[in-house]
């Protein structure tokens, strides 16, 4: 008797009709050959991608479910980049808003760390270092993203002086 089931690992799907049907691989990763346990790994990038996703460990999760996102990786990212060019306008306006700064002159000096958060859309939370020819700021901040929608919003901030140059 034939029967057909599913798996999902990461983003490949898996195929499989019986023991005798190779297992198919949407994306060409690997096939399945003989019992469960034998695996054949086609290429080393596949095999290294493979045993990733098994070790993924939650440990890189805090808590609450925010992901450290590795500075190179934020810093290529088109979606990234958005949210953080986003917030660092909307914390500088704020800023002056609430008298903490007098303009919105600043620049971008150091990103120290980039955090995601999948919720109904993405949370991103950057900590960087801004400056404009008198001080530095530092500036701890949480932007929604939507990026389908093109949609932003300023969730949380703290900017403080860090110090004058």
């Amino acid at each position: 008797m034939k029967h057909s089931s599913i798996l999902l690992l990461l983003c490949f799907t898996f195929f499989y009709h019986s023991s005798t049907t190779p297992l198919v691989i949407v994306g060409q990763l690997a096939y399945y050959e003989g019992t469960e346990e034998e695996w054949v790994w086609w290429s080393p990038e596949a095999e290294y991608a493979a045993e990733e996703a098994l070790e993924w460990n939650t440990e890189e999760l805090e808590d609450d479910g925010w992901v450290d996102v590795d500075l190179d990786v934020a810093k290529s990212d088109p979606q990234i980049q958005q949210a953080q060019d986003f917030g660092i306008q909307a914390v500088l306006q704020k800023g002056v808003t609430e008298g903490t700064i007098t303009d919105t002159n600043y620049s971008l000096k150091q990103v120290n760390s980039v955090f995601k958060q999948v919720v109904s859309g993405l949370n991103y939370r950057f900590d960087i270092i801004l400056t404009n020819s008198v001080e530095e700021l530092s500036a701890i901040f949480v932007v929604y993203s939507r990026p389908w929608a093109n949609l932003f919003e300023l969730l949380s901030h703290e900017l403080d002086v860090a110090g004058t140059l």
